[in-house]
């Protein structure tokens, strides 16, 4: 029986070899010696822990003689080859029910090579080292250029302010609007600077993830933009629980809403936001009844400093952050609009665990 065994292991394509009670290589089939390329001779015979050594004891040694507590040990080694080649190989072990059977079979072990694995895993290593530096120095770049350039812009729009007040009777009314205007373009350039600090903030600070009550981020959000009287907010149903980071929905919700009240026409107007489930998420709404966007410009403002028109209020952040922020979160936004008849905003987000419905 036992000779028919053996044949069966010599031909079967998983390398598998027996230890003895000694932790020694009583057999191996050809498929484990392959792998290991190693001979017959060079691998049976021999206590596992020599064959796979690590510094002064070895946890190959250290675990075998817990086996019979743990029941299965497996580790992952690198056997070095000719031409400075190397390979990587997953080794188990376990031990065999019934081993009186055959004392010199007591643990059974196999030998996988995950040499394109370790690889995959190295490369991996190496690439999120370096997307870590980058980042670090994509954080440490916009503190700097937050920083200088900030400083100068205001030290040109009170220079400015200064020269029009104190020398207007000199340069007349052509100069005091051609100052006003540089004072303009000056402040929008600190607005686009504060909405990249705010773009690289979204993107490089996280906090920890739970339950988040989006009714109480709609009241917050809405107590500090302040909407006109003739503004009607309505929601439309209780918004629900979700989960995410809180910081981010607030500011998600700042965007959504502050976009939609500056879409508005004159001091009235109409925001509409609501949700409803789908599968195991959100579906949530913020519509309003403003001036709408041209479909030829409905993508192209999702992309940073893009707005429909340059006369409209804002600096092109607030769609770009929203949808950064959705995605961040494991959702999608998308919008529909029609000119003259308002938008609607549609973002997914997911269901809180453990929250009722």
């Amino acid at each position: 029986m036992k000779q028919r065994s053996d044949q069966l292991l010599e031909f079967l394509p998983q390398a598998l070899f027996f230890l003895d009670q000694n932790y020694t290589v009583s057999y191996a089939n050809p498929a484990c010696l392959e792998c290991l390329d190693r001979s017959r001779e060079s691998f049976c015979g021999r206590p596992l822990a020599d064959l796979f050594p690590r510094g002064e004891e070895s946890p190959v040694e250290q675990r075998l003689k817990e086996l019979s507590e743990e029941k299965v040990f497996e580790a992952v080694f690198d056997i070095p080859l000719e031409e400075e080649r190397q390979k990587w190989v997953r080794l188990r072990v376990r031990s065999i029910p019934f081993m009186e059977v055959d004392p010199g079979r007591v643990f059974v072990g196999s030998v996988e090579d995950v040499s394109k694995w370790k690889k995959v895993e190295e490369e991996r290593e190496t690439l999120l080292d370096l997307a870590e530096k980058a980042n670090q120095e994509l954080k440490e770049f916009v503190s700097i250029v937050s920083h200088d350039l900030k400083a100068p812009l205001r030290g040109i729009s009170s220079l400015a302010g200064w020269i029009r007040d104190d020398f207007a009777d000199r340069i007349g009314e052509e100069g005091r609007e051609n100052l006003d205007l540089l004072i303009r373009r000056v402040q929008r350039m600190y607005a686009m600077i504060e909405g990249l600090l705010r773009f690289s903030r979204i993107a490089n600070t996280s906090e920890q993830r739970g339950p988040v009550d989006l009714e109480a981020i709609l009241a917050e959000t809405l107590r500090t933009l302040s909407p006109k009287e003739g503004i009607r907010i309505l929601r439309e149903v209780p918004l629900p629980m979700v989960a995410g980071e809180r910081g981010r929905l607030r500011e998600l919700f700042q965007c959504l809403l502050d976009n939609a009240l500056k879409a508005m026409v004159g001091d009235q107007g109409e925001i509409r936001i609501g949700a409803c489930q789908e599968r195991s998420r959100w579906k949530i709404w913020i519509q309003d009844s403003g001036r709408g966007i041209p479909p030829e410009h409905q993508e192209r403002i999702f992309r940073l400093f893009q707005k429909v028109s340059p006369e409209e209020e804002g600096i092109g952040v607030g769609l770009t952050l929203a949808r950064k922020i959705v995605r961040m979160e494991g959702g999608e936004l998308s919008l529909q609009s029609r000119p003259g008849e308002g938008t609607i905003v549609f973002f997914s987000l997911p269901m809180a665990d453990g929250v009722p419905v």
